[in-house]
This record gives C-alpha cells, structure tokens and sequence, in this order.
C-alpha cells in the first residue's frame, strides 16, 4: 500500500526552508522595528511629564535654568528659553536610533 510513497524530495525540502527563511527575514526588522518605536514612543510620554514638572517647578517654584533628569539610564535636559517675548520650555533627550529629539512647551 505505501510502496509509491518516497517521502520529499531534496528538491522540495529545499523550497520549504527557502520559504520559512524567506518569511523570518521579512518578521525579524519589522518586529524589531516595533519594539524600538515602542521604547521612543515611551521615551516621548516619559520627556512630556518631564516637562510638565519642569513647568510647575518654573512657574509656581521659580526655578529656571537647566535641570537634567535620569529615567532608565536615559538623560533628559530640560530648560527655560525666551525669544522675543516668547517664553517656552524644551526638554532634550537622545532616543533609541541615537537621535536627538526636542519637545517644547509655550509658556506665558
């Protein structure tokens, strides 16, 4: 009964691996990708609150200038800028691509 079965031949094993290499070399970045947009993404909500509590320090504390905070081995700067009449807080901090990035606040 099973004397016309030879099993796969060399021919198809390799088509299959070429598939299954095929189908982990396009998941493997894109899942990387999101795992490192993830991380800036909570990188960016971390810098916001940041900032928010640089503001309340600024506005009700009085304390101006550069204040450097630490979160999980990242840096974040933040400081007080004013340019013509236009007072605004920015916070720095380098993301998981090795970017510098900047979010401001306009104060009054």
């Amino acid at each position: 009964m099973l004397r016309n079965c030879k099993g796969f031949s060399l021919a198809e094993s390799l088509a299959a691996l070429s598939m299954w290499t095929f189908i982990l070399l396009m998941l493997v970045p894109a899942a990387l990708s999101l795992y490192i947009e993830r991380g800036n993404t909570l990188l960016t909500h971390h810098a916001a609150a940041l900032l928010h509590e640089y503001n309340y320090k600024n506005y009700f504390e009085k304390e101006t200038g550069l204040a450097v905070y630490q979160w999980e081995g990242r840096e974040f700067h933040a400081v007080y800028k004013e340019n013509n009449n236009i007072k605004e807080t920015c916070i720095y901090w380098v993301d998981y691509r090795s970017k510098t990035r900047e979010k401001c606040l306009h104060v009054q």
